[in-house]
């Protein structure tokens, strides 16, 4: 079967696989805030890696 045809219901049948779903998995950890610095770079290199427009730089 070729890649493209694989999708999630075929491979739970064909394979017996049984999937796990968590909903929340992040939810309990605490938000916090991001420095300054960081800020400035992102806010610098964002325009440099969207105007080079490779996977890599995205």
């Amino acid at each position: 079967m070729p890649y493209s045809q694989f999708d999630i219901e075929s491979i739970k049948v064909n394979f017996n696989i049984t999937l796990i779903e968590r909903v929340s998995k992040f939810a309990d950890v605490v938000e916090i805030s991001y420095s300054d610095y960081l800020a400035e770079t992102l806010r610098f290199n964002t325009p440099i890696a969207l105007a080079i427009n490779s996977e890599k730089s995205r």
